[in-house]
């Protein structure tokens, strides 16, 4: 198995920060209650904010990744043939 590079290490830990600053911050402490949904029960919910960030740190994934399958927690709870 290849080591990762701390160059890629740090493209990846960039690419989390970017993502956090554009989908998590801007809704912290701002969230609505329809932005809000259960997933598989009601104590199991998930927020707009969550399905932004993992749509676009997918992106990056496979930009970064060509090929590489991406398996998200919040995209399985919508799809859990995937």
């Amino acid at each position: 198995m290849k080591a990762v590079s701390d160059e890629l290490l740090a493209g990846l830990m960039n690419d989390m920060h970017e993502v956090a600053q554009a989908e998590i911050l801007p809704r912290f402490r701002a969230i609505t209650a329809d932005a809000i949904r259960a997933k598989t029960a009601a104590d199991d919910i998930v927020t707009d904010a969550d399905i932004a960030a993992e749509r676009v740190l997918s992106e990056r994934l496979a930009a970064r990744f060509p090929g590489i399958e991406i398996i998200g927690e919040e995209a399985v709870s919508d799809d859990a043939s995937i």
